[in-house]
């Protein structure tokens, strides 16, 4: 075994690749352990994977496909019944207490292990392997088409509801989460480190710690992936303090009623009140619902005119013995969704303590550690979501130096086999090589070119291709406005020097960066489309060189052909790289400030365009932003609204009709619509970019707090 290390998804993705690659079948046991509950040596089996990489070469290294698989969810995951895992559990805890039990203890723990084993299910719906069971009522509304604020409450979190509506639901799903979620998670936690603390246990006391240790940590891990990993945004409600103080308080006088009894129930009416609020603060056709799966604030919220978002939980008893996939349909469209084997590993090992894979023959291991006696937490875990890995990769003649000398006859046998069945794919390598090398070289030849492209024929012909998966140049012709074979051709060496796409014989295969290219527009990630974009060896040359030169100028030596410059413009624009200014120029925004510099820019350059009047005109301050720091719009509209959630900034807008005189002064954006990215090009002095829907033509800004 190797000394654990701190990985990433992302970089555990590489090591799990070495890891099946020398796996048979690419099959191996999935496995979850407690320190504290389970004995050291001893692990919980509770289902398999098995791996199906598409392999489409056989001069292709088996790694690629591999990682691919492991990314894109090309997997298998079958579940072991439940009367097994039940044993399995019971087991564990009984070499771990090593004691006489009695009934009493039993009859204790017996509720603990089974709430226990539902908590794997827990951990299965959040991930997405499978999605909660809905209430009729709701899945009608469902997808939202209009904006709808969902409160979630403690169960939400726990039970998959929030991860569901994340994944599927925003942005038209605002999620809010009362402080009192957080407070309910925390003292789970609370309660099992106090029970990971304590000297002596007893199996009761073990049965407990193992189920607050999954609700506590799965709960909290939920919570800090909205948080830190996705685009969505929530808000903190103001809800904090008990709105039932008055009435459920114990009176000195009359302690006999015994109201203090009801003290169970004010973390459900806290969080109904925090629901009720946002009726105040929003208007009456916007709808506002509580997301649970508690069947009594269900009905307490119907009780009281809010409509629930309602699901059912989730136990084990439901997947017990079933098989799912990584790969999966969008419930809500005809695409496909994804869910890498990765994040399944980290959501069991943070909700566990620890989860590993090991090869049927026991000699290879994958284990990930989220928590342990001589683990130290740090901020940057989460943040980076790293967790501890330790692995055992042996390879053939490793096994065959360690094996005994029976086993060792049987190695060289399944060796041999298996340099027998690949003899023929090694000759047909041989065969390709000089035509491999002259297909590298016409590659080679392509990226050094620059292209000519409209990005609105481009994005129908990435979504055609993403929508068919498998098309032929051919039928492009029917697909896009496109008569001429050169103009075509233009458009398949974009996509070929991007990496993009690659082809066997006329027919477009679809490659790691192009499903990276179209889910970031998707999700309008910019910084990871800009990332794609620049894998076109022209693309990369011309942003080197707006950073060098500002402005720039069509007339100037450019690094690309005149012909090319519009359209790399607009693909610098569309992914946050340039702006382009008439009359100027174009200049390279390639900074991206923290909140508390962009307060410090935006201010500054607010005072510089003010001239003694309150109001500037909003397309000026972007334009000065993006020529004297660097910034592009998009980020700007962005930073000014954190400056503002953080107290440093604060805006005022006024909406008049614009100057015809700024009408040339455009910016080219990408916009999602039912899915669909599409171009538009904004007036950056109507002001309606800075505002959606609304005339924001005139800007002021005011300074918060104290900060220079």
């Amino acid at each position: 075994m190797n000394d654990p290390t701190l990985l990433s998804q992302t970089e555990a993705v590489k090591v799990l690749a070495k890891f099946f690659k020398e796996t048979q079948n690419r099959e191996a046991d999935l496995s979850i352990h407690e320190d504290i509950c389970f004995p050291s040596d001893e692990w919980l089996h509770i289902g398999s994977i098995k791996l199906h990489p598409r392999f489409i070469d056989a001069s292709e290294e088996q790694i690629t496909p591999l990682e691919t698989a492991l990314r894109f969810g090309f997997f298998d995951c079958a579940c072991r019944k439940s009367e097994d895992v039940t044993e399995g559990i019971k087991k564990l805890l009984k070499d771990k207490f090593r004691s006489d039990l009695n009934a009493e203890d039993w009859n204790k723990a017996e509720n603990n292990i089974q709430y226990s084993l539902d908590e794997i299910a827990r951990a299965v719906v959040r991930t997405g392997l499978i999605n909660p069971v809905l209430d009729a009522l709701t899945l009608e509304l469902l997808p939202f088409r209009r904006p709808t604020t969902l409160v979630v409450d403690t169960s939400a979190v726990l039970h998959g509801g929030l991860d569901f509506a994340v994944r599927f639901l925003c942005p038209s799903a605002r999620i809010k989460i009362p402080a009192v979620v957080q407070m309910e998670i925390l003292n789970s936690s609370d309660n099992y480190f106090r029970l990971r603390r304590t000297s002596k246990h007893k199996l009761s006391s073990l049965s407990r710690a193992l189920y607050e240790h999954a609700k506590s940590q799965g709960g909290q891990r939920a919570i800090i992936r909205l948080e830190l990993q996705t685009d969505t945004e929530i808000e903190r409600t103001k809800q904090g303090s008990d709105p039932l103080r008055g009435v459920i308080r114990a009176d000195e006088e009359e302690k006999s009623l015994g109201l203090e009894r009801m003290q169970r129930s004010f973390a459900d009416r806290l969080i109904f009140e925090t629901t009720r609020d946002q009726l105040e603060y929003l208007p009456p056709d916007h709808r506002v619902m509580l997301m649970t799966c508690d069947q009594g604030l269900a009905r307490m919220s119907l009780s009281e005119g809010i409509q629930p978002f309602f699901f059912m939980a989730t136990k084990y008893s439901q997947i017990s013995g079933q098989i799912f996939t990584g790969t999966n349909f969008h419930p809500f469209s005809d695409e496909m969704f994804s869910v890498s084997l990765t994040s399944l590993l980290w959501e069991l090992a943070v909700t566990f303590g620890s989860a590993r894979l090991v090869t049927k023959d026991g000699k290879g291991k994958f284990e990930i550690y989220a928590i342990g006696k001589d683990i130290v937490w740090q901020p940057f875990h989460s943040i980076q979501d790293l967790l501890w890995v330790d692995y055992q990769i042996p390879s053939r003649e490793t096994q065959l130096e360690k094996a005994e000398p029976a086993e060792r006859e049987t190695i060289k046998r399944e060796v041999q086999a298996t340099k027998e069945r690949k003899a023929p794919e090694i000759a047909i390598v041989k065969t390709k090589r000089e035509s491999i090398k002259k297909v590298k070289k016409k590659i080679t030849s392509l990226k050094s070119g620059s292209y000519s492209i409209s990005f609105a024929t481009l994005l129908q012909l990435i979504e055609a291709l993403q929508s068919k998966q498998s098309l032929a140049w051919n039928d492009c012709y029917d697909l896009l406005s496109i008569r001429s074979e050169k103009h075509l051709d233009e458009y398949r060496r974009f996509l070929l020097a991007g990496d993009f796409i690659g082809e066997q014989e006329g027919i477009i295969k679809l490659k790691d960066n192009f499903y990276n290219f179209w889910n970031n527009l998707i999700a309008l990630n910019l910084n990871e489309v800009a990332i794609s974009l620049r894998k076109i060896e022209s693309f990369n040359r011309f942003i080197n060189y707006l950073s060098k030169n500002r402005p720039t100028n069509k007339q100037d030596d450019l690094p690309i052909g005149k012909k090319a410059f519009t359209s790399y413009i607009i693909l610098a624009e569309i992914c946050g790289l340039a702006l382009k200014i008439p009359e100027q120029g174009v200049f390279s925004t390639l900074k991206q400030p923290s909140p508390s510099n962009f307060a410090q820019m935006a201010w500054s350059t607010y005072q510089k365009l003010r001239k003694g009047e309150d109001y500037i005109l909003t397309g000026d301050w972007f334009e000065e932003l993006a020529s004297h720091y660097s910034v592009h719009p998009w980020h700007a509209k962005h930073l000014l609204e954190q400056t503002r959630g953080l107290g440093l900034l604060e805006r005022f807008v006024e909406g008049s009709t614009p100057e015809t005189r700024f009408e040339k002064h455009a910016l080219n954006i990408i916009e999602v619509i039912d899915g669909r990215p599409l171009v538009r090009k904004i007036k950056l002095y109507h002001g309606d970019f800075l505002i959606s829907g609304s005339a924001s033509v005139s800007l002021r800004i005011e300074k918060r707090g104290s900060w220079d």
